[in-house]
Order: structure tokens, then sequence, then C-alpha cells
């Protein structure tokens, strides 16, 4: 559910009925001068009939009718009224202000200003509501009257001329930003099958001044005279106009006028003598009658010239909206609380919210998907909850497609999916992707124009990708979004849930949908082929397919017996998306098989196969195997390793390995999610939290979910002292227990109680190896952030005498008069004439630990020999790529080597 809260304290509106619709405050601070020329940026919340002033950091704000001056509020009596104090940006404010604010009450303001002006509201409820006739379909005319006021005109050369472009023009565009025209908005909405047209008239000078018809009832947001300023304009063009020509279905009412006036308006500025942009009734809301060309004039719309900050006119935004809920639309932001505006809404993702002012309000965004049902422009496409394919969504600009699951017993309640990509009208949208509409149609709420007022019961929800309901987070709420959301429970509010969608992807504009747990069959790979052999390995490639999200591969040897073998390391080891991956540490002149298979949220291809047969190696591109240490003390040893052919000597070097003095912090930060993690890093999340509080330094944060997740940090060649990490638990009882893997398998170092608020935990560690963090989940999430370990790095320094000594074509040698019980690496080279093989895997010898370290592939000495990675996966025999390994051999210690 959507929960976006501007201010703790937020002070209430009151109730008004459908019949009374308007646009909301522009929810971006604005800049006003005070009557002593001090700028004050102030917050409108709110719409034309309930609204409040605020500071930019939530102080409410009394406008001093007499001398102009905002100052902050006060009550007095159950009303607002002014402090005396003038309102000022926070860090201008003296000793005398701050201590009045902090005295404030704004609770009470809240109650008090629920409670004082329902009793007239209700009484100026028009005795019945008309459900909007307004056609829908077709080419429709619709009537536009100008109003100039006796000390306000309009700015603009030529109005008639102007409004005639802005509203009918193919195209229009002017120096406020101008993207297109009214019409053209609303033929791109209705895919081509509204086509309204705009006769504009006037303008009208009426016989007050501006202030006169914009002023506000006493405790009550509505311009009390503005009925007057409506029956002065339709007298004045009673010759003019015919007005029996715009009442389309013949109900004797007039379908709508809109009224344009001159210069600003209330929505965008806050001053309480502007006219507030809103749509009633002149008849059934205000009680008068007025009768012209033998129809009545009743339903209207109004809108500002000027916009609000600017000398510009005004974009249409204020149009589509008001003119939305001429066609029958509700006002989708809350209408019942000052504070709560925009808190309870799709916002910029709707022009019925608070979309029509993105791009200054010159780029309202396309009509959802619901809203053009609503209007007749669309029929959904209901998507079969048994469906076994996946769903391929276009964009809504392009296709006027969308997706809807009803929920069964519950014939007004159902979801709608929706792609948004920004372009169009659709340019200033917070983002692109799936938008998932949660939608419970009430009649009472439609005519109260009550849609989103329940924060426990939103009617027309956006289901938010990321799960923040923060204002600031707009551009999360699509599928998959910023945060590569793929998978979403629909969960009706009887309970539930209903279907989940298993994937969702957007690839080139297009949104792909697969449903959980169906019978779905994924493709197996293409063109699976092998590049660059080697007599060690090669390059597979293949085309890399829309869908899957990883891949699966295994590597069987030919066994010399008519079948295959599979090879220790590549047993069905998983990839990330890719179209290719390096197979190494293969036998020369051997033929091998391998099995590549798609995968896609548990669901898993047939495997595509090819046959592959590595080269036999040259001799510059061999190099020695088998090593291993023997006759091991406290001050020597004996290297040993395996002849090579063709060769007739070899050259032994020497290094100690120590570790460094100065200490390196290492880490990150997620703010590259996953992206950015460092090499040899590993986390099986998918999931970031950007919401306040729940991320360290800076956004995003890993969630982990469930239960297992992990965490992998790994630095090879160095130390870790000690890792640091911030983190935080949705709930309490979480645990988060921290492992490490120095060659003898995933050991628990320790096991950190997660708290509730986030909070920077250490964990002493002071050993080489690999750590891994896993969530042991009681319920709930928990985030971390920030890891960072204390590193000391291995130092290689070369032995003195034992640089490229020849063996004198031995397979072994012997070193003497070595530091006690140091830790050394020898690698070798074989040498053919004035040839050199390349060099050996280093082997590391511990002369602390008489029995030595076992070779990789020590195929001399007796009993099995296996070799694995730092994340516990088999290696092939031979040659391996660079890191650090872990060999165990029966009967003896496991020992680490490193391949530099």
């Amino acid at each position: 559910m959507r929960l976006k809260r501007l201010f703790a304290a937020c002070i209430a509106a009151v109730y008004f009925p459908l019949a009374a619709s308007a646009i909301p405050a522009d929810p971006k601070p604005k800049q006003v001068r005070q009557p002593d020329g001090t700028v004050l940026t102030i917050l409108i919340r709110g719409d034309e009939h309930g609204h409040m002033l605020f500071t930019d950091d939530g102080v409410p704000l009394f406008r001093n009718s007499a001398t102009g001056v905002l100052e902050y509020a006060r009550l007095d009596g159950g009303a607002l009224a002014g402090s005396g104090i003038a309102a000022t940006d926070a860090g201008q404010r003296d000793a005398k202000a701050r201590a009045y604010i902090d005295g404030m009450d704004i609770p009470a303001m809240k109650q008090a200003l629920a409670k004082a002006p329902v009793a007239k509201r209700i009484s100026s409820k028009p005795s019945r509501i008309r459900t909007s006739n307004f056609p829908t379909m077709g080419r429709q005319r619709c009537l536009v009257i100008l109003m100039d006021f006796q000390d306000t005109q309009f700015t603009v050369s030529n109005p008639q001329q102007f409004f005639t472009d802005m509203l009918n023009e193919e195209g229009f565009t002017y120096d406020n930003g101008a993207n297109g025209s009214v019409r053209d908005f609303y033929l791109a909405s209705s895919f081509g099958k509204f086509d309204p047209q705009f006769d504009v008239a006037g303008p009208v000078t009426l016989s007050q001044p501006y202030s006169y018809y914009g002023q506000n009832a006493n405790n009550i947001d509505i311009d009390i005279n503005f009925a007057q300023a409506i029956t002065e304009a339709c007298n004045a063009l009673d010759d003019e106009v015919d007005f029996s020509q715009y009442d389309a279905d013949g109900d004797g009412y007039v379908d709508n006028i809109y009224f344009y006036y001159a210069g600003y308006g209330e929505a965008d500025t806050g001053n309480a003598d502007c006219i507030w942009p809103h749509t009633y009734y002149l008849y059934t809301g205000y009680g008068v009658s007025l009768t012209l060309d033998n129809v009545r004039i009743d339903r209207y719309s109004c809108g500002n010239e000027l916009r609000g900050g600017t000398s510009m006119p005004t974009g249409i935004g204020t149009f589509v909206h008001e003119f939305g809920h001429v066609l029958g639309l509700a006002d989708h932001y809350p209408t019942s609380e000052y504070g709560e505006m925009f808190a309870l809404d799709p916002g910029e993702w709707d022009t019925m919210a608070s979309g029509s002012y993105n791009d200054d309000m010159n780029t309202p965004p396309l009509f959802s998907g619901f809203e053009r049902a609503e209007l007749g422009w669309l029929d959904y496409t209901d998507l079969d909850l048994a469906t076994d394919t996946i769903s391929v969504l276009p964009n809504l600009g392009d296709s006027n497609v969308a997706y809807r699951v009803k929920v069964p017993g519950f014939d007004n309640e159902y979801f709608i999916m929706e792609n948004r990509q920004q372009k169009g009208w659709d340019e200033y949208l917070p983002g692109h992707g799936m938008l998932l509409w949660h939608i419970d149609m009430d009649e009472d709420a439609w005519i109260g124009n009550s849609v989103n007022n329940d924060p426990l019961h939103q009617r027309v929800d956006i289901v938010e990708a990321d799960g923040n309901g923060g204002t600031s987070s707009y551009s999360g709420d699509p599928f998959p979004g910023t945060q590569n959301i793929m998978s979403v429970d629909l969960k009706p509010w009887s309970g539930g849930t209903l279907a989940s969608l298993g994937y969702i992807n957007e690839v080139d504009g297009m949104i792909r949908i697969l449903l959980k747990d169906v019978n779905y069959t994924l493709p197996s790979p293409e063109n699976l082929q092998a590049v660059d052999v080697t007599a060690d390995g090669f390059r597979l490639e293949w085309t890399d397919a829309v869908d899957p999200r990883s891949y699966r591969i295994s590597v069987l040897k030919d066994n010399g017996q008519g079948g295959f073998t599979v090879l220790p390391g590549f047993d069905d080891i998983t990839i990330e998306k890719s179209g290719s991956y390096e197979i190494t540490g293969l036998e020369p002149s051997t033929t091998y098989r391998v099995e590549l298979c798609s995968y896609l949220v548990g669901y898993i291809s047939a495997p595509a196969t090819l046959s592959v047969t590595t080269l036999s190696p040259d001799f510059d591109n061999a190099s020695p195997t088998g090593l291993s240490a023997v006759d091991i003390t406290p001050t020597g040893f004996t290297a040993t390793w395996n002849e090579m052919e063709q060769a007739d000597d070899y050259m032994i070097s020497l290094t100690k390995h120590e570790y460094s003095e100065q200490n390196v912090s290492r880490g990150y930060d997620f703010s590259e999610r996953g992206d950015g993690m460092p090499d040899q890093w590993e986390t099986n999340s998918t999931q970031y939290n950007s919401s306040y509080g729940w991320y360290g330094e800076a956004a995003p944060a890993l969630r982990m979910p469930s239960e297992g997740v992990y965490l992998i940090v790994s630095y090879p060649e160095t130390r870790i002292d000690n890792l640091s990490l911030w983190c935080r638990s949705s709930v309490e009882g979480n645990k988060l227990r921290v492992e490490i893997d120095n060659g003898t398998g995933w050991n628990t170092l320790t096991t950190l109680d997660v708290p509730t608020t986030g909070s920077v935990l250490d964990v002493p560690v002071g050993q080489a190896g690999t750590l891994r963090l896993v969530f042991e989940r009681t319920s709930g999430y928990i985030v971390i952030d920030d890891v960072y370990a204390d590193c000391c790095d291995i130092t290689r320094t070369p032995v003195s005498g034992y640089q490229d000594v020849s063996t004198g074509g031995k397979a072994a040698f012997t070193f003497e008069s070595l530091e006690e019980n140091g830790i050394y690496g020898f690698t070798v080279r074989g040498v053919n004439g004035d040839e050199l093989s390349a060099v050996s895997a280093e082997y590391i010898v511990d002369l602390g630990e008489p029995s030595g370290i076992t070779a990789p592939d020590a195929s001399a000495e007796e009993g099995p020999t296996a070799v694995y990675d730092l994340q516990g996966r088999r290696m092939a025999e031979g040659s391996l790529p660079q890191g650090i390994y872990i060999v165990k051999k029966a009967g003896q210690p496991a020992r680490k080597i490193l391949v530099p």
C-alpha cells in the first residue's frame, strides 16, 4: 500500500462530494515574497475544497488579509488565525519565532479544522449528483470561455487565438515549453477514439476585480463568488454563443463549460485571493439557475492563465485534469486531509493525481489503462492464470493494451498490468516498466470523490515493486524498476494470494511476464559452439536468449569406454546471464562433452550439447604439473614435480610469504547493487532497500528476505583482521551467522543478533579465508550495508640464491637454510634447449607444518586427490586458473595452494 507522508504533523481537510472536484496543489516548493521583501519557501497542500500553506519544514501558515503577510498560524476559537509573527525560512528564524513554533499544538489545529467547516460544506452539497453523461467517443464540441477582470487581463496578445491553438492545434508548441495541445493529449490517451473540438469564446471582462471572485469564505476554502463570474460571462456571450449546441446528450443541460480566467491560480501560488482550478456545478452546487438558449448551465470547470512563479501561460496539465472530471473520472489523490495530500495516491504516474504537474504542467502522462477502460477507450485483456507461456505486454501508449486479473467473487476488484515507457506524453514519468494497479471499485467512494482517502484501503492503488511508499521513490514503483524486482504476488483485500507473477522483465521496452508454477517449457540455448580451443580449455559461446536469468553448465570427459564421466568442478555449475563462458584446466588431446541448460525462476531447459577435443600442447604453452613438497623440516624441504616430455632441464624459483604490517580497509556499500560488488564476492539475493532508515551511509542496502540468503566476502591472499557491517532487522529475533572457510570447509565464527535499529556491528576474524554471512530467519527480513574488512595482504619476497636455479635435469630440488617455520612458495619451468615452458602453478609450503601441502595433481603420491575453489566447487585435474584453492588428499590434512 502506498503511504506517502510529507509531514508527520498534518492538518485534516473536510469532506467534499464528487460533484466538486479539483486539481491538487502543486507538490513542488514555491518561493513567495513577503511584503518586507523577504523570500519565503512554502508548500501548498490540499485542493480547492480544503487546503493550507506550510513552510518547507512543515509549519502551518496563515495569510493576514490586512497586511498580506504570511504568519505562523495559531488557533483562535476553533479557527486558524495569525500569530503576528512573520514567517521565514528555517535558517532565518530568530529566538522568538523558534520558541513559538516549539509551542505550536498542530494536533489541536488538525482537530479544529476537521470540525469547523463540515456543517457548512454539507449544507452546500448538491441535492443530486449527476453521473457525467459527456460523450467520450468520436468528435465532440466543448465550450471554453475566457474571463478578464477589472484589474487583471490576459497577458497574451490575442487570447482567443492563443487558447484556440493551445487546446486544438496538432503539435502545439510555445515558449512555456508546450509539447502538444489538449486535443493531442486526448487523441493519444483514447487511442484515437475521442476527438474533442474546443470552441473558444471571449474574453469577457467581468464587473469586479480578480480578488472579488477569488476570495475564500470564512473557514471554507472555496471561491464563494465564482458563481457570479460564471453568470456574468455567460450572459455577456448569450448573443454570440448558441449554448444549445453544447448539450450533446440532449438532457437539457450544457455538458460542460471550461472557463479560463486571466492571471494566476491559487493551486500553484498559495494566494488565497486567486481562484483555485476546479470542477463544480452552478445549479446543483451553488443553487444558481441560469438557462440560455433553452439549456441550463450547470457543470463547469476552470483554470488559470499563468503558471505560478513565472510570467508564462500555464501548461495544459490543469485543463486535462479538470476535463478528466468532465468525462467522469474521480480524483486519485486523497481529498480528505491536508497533510496527506500526495500521501496515498499514484502521484506523478497519474494525471488524475499529481501527474498533471509533470514537466511544469506541459506534459501530463497519458491516462492509465484503468482510466481508459472507464471511459470506454480500452478493453482489458484478461490474463488466464493457467497460461503456460511468456506473455508480452507492449507499451500502453503504443498499443492501448493492458492485462487484467479479476478477483473471484468480487466483481469490482481486480489487478491491472500496464507497460509505461518514458516517451511521448509519458516522457516525464518518474520511471519505466510494468505498473501493477490494484483496483477496488466502490460507488460511495467514487460519488464522494474519496477514492484514495482511506490509508488502509486505497481503491486505485499502485502496488510498488520496491515496497516503498515514499514520495521520493516513485521511480521504484514499476517492475522490474530501479530495484530489479522481477516477481510479485497478487494479494486481494480479502487476504491470501490470488496468483503470483514469477518472472517480470523489461526487454527493449516490452514487458515479459510468466506466471509462477505453471507448465512452462523453457527453450534450450541456441547456437552453442566452442571457440579459441587450446590444449587446456576453450571458450563456449551461444546466443544469449531473452528470458533466461542464468545458465547451468556440465563438462564431461571421454572415459575411453564409449561414455563420458562428469568432470569434477564442472558438475552443473551455475553462471549468470551471459553468452559465453571460459572452460580451463582441461587435459590436452582429450574429448569433452558440454551440456548447457537455460534456467529461469525454477524452470530449466533440456540441455544443448557439444563435443570438443582439446589440442596437443606446444612446449612453451605447457607447464610442469604435480608439484609437491617432501622431507619438510623447520628450515627446508625438497620440491618435486612430474617430469615433462621434451624437457632436458628445469628452472626453479622460491619466494618468502609474509603478511603486510599495513592494514587496508576494503569493502562495498551496494551503491551499484550487485553489478558493483568486488570480484569474488557473491550473493544469492537480488533485492535491495532504499527506504529512509533502511540503509547505512547511502542507499541502497542489500535486502535478505528469506532463510539461507547469504553474502560471500572474499579477498584472496589476504588475512582479514576485522569485519564491520551496518545492519537492521524488520523484527526482533533475526540472526546473521558469520562463517569462514580457510581450507577445511565452512566453520562458524560467530552468530550476530541483528538489531531492529540500524547499527554497525564488528566481527573479529584474524584469519585468512573466505567469509560468508548467512541469514538465520525468524520472520520478516534484514538489510545489510557498508560491509568492510580490515585486510593484511600477502607479500612475496624473492629468496636470494634461489631464483631460476637449474635442477640439473632432475624433477626435484632441495631448499636449505631457510627462515625457521616460514611460509614459502616455489614455481618451476621446463627447459628444452633455448626454449622455456610456461611457469607452473605456485606451490605453498608452511615449514611450521611438517606434513607440507599436498599438490593439486600429485599423481605420483598414493591416494585420491581433490582440488576445490573457495566456494567449495571441485576443480578439474591439470592446470588451474589464478586463485587460491583447497587441496584434500586421503589420509592427509587439507592445505591451501595459490595459483598466481
